[in-house]
């Protein structure tokens, strides 16, 4: 399930890290690189990207076992302790950024990737959920606690023909 929002307003607000997630998620980051890599070699777009950043998160639903829910958390999880001021020095504003997410739940179809790309203030924002993330069942009942992982790639068009 794939979104694509341009998102507008005022802010609100490693390689490491991609091999922690791997090594927690196998598979997870194999599909994200082939996501991305569909995205960067588009060509209808004749501009290259190139990825300026990316960040990871987590998120729970601890009771209701609402996707979306610990999704956007993950998103707001990663996105939280960043504030990219960047784009000046570079001659871009937040306006040209594009955002991918990749959410890992483990029911991906009911995620709602319009309300996660909301989390996202800025840029074209591009939000995908794939089978990951993890469902704890209740000892009792039929709650289980979901968890999601985002991953957030920024990048920005470098201006050259690819």
């Amino acid at each position: 399930m794939t979104a694509l929002f341009q998102g507008e307003g005022e802010n609100r607000g490693g390689d490491e890290a991609a091999q922690n997630l791997t090594s927690a998620l196998p598979g997870t980051m194999e599909r994200v690189d082939d996501y991305l890599s569909h995205i960067t070699n588009n060509t209808e777009n004749p501009m290259a990207r190139v990825r300026c950043i990316t960040e990871m998160g987590m998120g729970v639903d601890v009771h209701g076992r609402d996707a979306t829910k610990a999704a956007k958390r993950a998103v707001s999880d990663a996105i939280r302790h960043s504030s990219l001021g960047f784009f000046r020095m570079v001659g871009k504003t937040s306006k040209d950024m594009f955002v991918d997410v990749t959410i890992a739940v483990p029911s991906p179809e009911a995620v709602d990737t319009a309300a996660v790309a909301k989390e996202l203030p800025y840029g074209t924002v591009t939000v995908t959920a794939v089978k990951g993330g993890l469902e704890i069942p209740a000892e009792q009942g039929s709650d289980s606690i979901v968890i999601a992982n985002a991953a957030v790639i920024v990048s920005l068009e470098d201006d050259k023909p690819a």
